[in-house]
């Protein structure tokens, strides 16, 4: 899925599972700790607290968590939140967080972090219903077609082996075993590999032509891939086939989302000009 979703859907169960539960604590914000002028608020605790109980939205792991979580357990995950204020600090003093790469590790969290909260805000006026997943099924039934795929089996030749001589025209020689045995192919058979279902436009070029130029199953000419000759069973054929609502209800509402996102995102180019440098791109890494 994308990287952008995925981030603002997990910004969204946390802050809204704060929002929900500790607001009225995110209001109060008592100070917890102090390292030199570093404050640690409730709310700080509180918000670790959520996160990493995983909350759903609804601040009913966050609840339970702090159920759970006796004075001793609260004051040990203080102690380590000091810590780690107290580590950032010397860092600070050192001068640590001036280096490039450190700059740009901050720069690249504080964006993701703040493209996560855009998109967290934006999401929640979008409509997401069956209704609209249904609507964008029947607007684009092109996207919902599965590809025509077969299934095969594949048998590496040796490199010794003059391919040349194989010819693939009795129907005695409809499986690989059968050509192996007529052609004295001293390949150990136990090795003959088998796949699940390859679709058209996911397979290797070398092997697109033949596995799709026609409908029959059985064994192929050798096809040569990356230096090695292989022997081909075509087992079975599934055609392509336009998918019913009820198989892609998910992945409807998914595309519906990801639409949504694109739209956002060439919404926004109109304010923010995005340029890319393919040229720059080619260089990358050779300086």
């Amino acid at each position: 899925m994308n990287y952008w979703i995925l981030m603002f859907r997990r910004l969204v169960l946390v802050f809204s599972c704060v929002g929900v539960f500790l607001g009225a604590a995110w209001a109060a914000d008592n100070e917890i700790a102090r390292v030199g002028n570093e404050i640690i608020y409730d709310s700080d605790m509180l918000f670790m607290i959520s996160s990493s109980a995983g909350d759903q939205g609804d601040g009913m792991r966050t609840g339970l968590a702090l159920i759970q979580m006796d004075k001793r357990a609260r004051l040990e995950m203080a102690r380590k939140m000091a810590d780690e204020l107290l580590y950032a600090e010397a860092a600070r003093a050192a001068q640590l967080h001036e280096s490039p790469e450190v700059s740009r590790m901050l720069r690249w969290q504080e964006i993701r972090t703040l493209a996560g909260l855009y998109l967290a805000e934006i999401s929640a006026t979008w409509d997401l219903s069956d209704a609209a997943a249904k609507k964008y099924y029947d607007a684009h039934p092109e996207e919902f077609i599965q590809a025509e795929a077969v299934k095969m089996k594949y048998l590496a030749l040796p490199a010794s082996f003059d391919v040349a001589q194989i010819v693939i025209t009795s129907p005695d020689l409809a499986t690989i075993e059968a050509v192996a045995e007529k052609y004295f192919i001293s390949a150990d058979l136990s090795s003959i590999g088998h796949s699940d279902w390859m679709e058209r436009g996911l397979v290797r070029a070398e092997f697109e032509a033949p596995f799709f130029s026609g409908d029959r199953v059985g064994v192929l000419d050798p096809i040569k891939s990356e230096g090695v000759y292989y022997l081909v069973e075509i087992t079975e054929r599934r055609p392509p086939r336009q998918m019913p609502w009820e198989e892609v209800s998910t992945e409807a509402r998914q595309r519906l989302e990801r639409h949504l996102l694109t739209a956002e995102a060439e919404k926004l180019k109109s304010r923010y000009p995005v340029r890319i440098d393919e040229k720059a791109l080619t260089e990358l890494g050779k300086r």
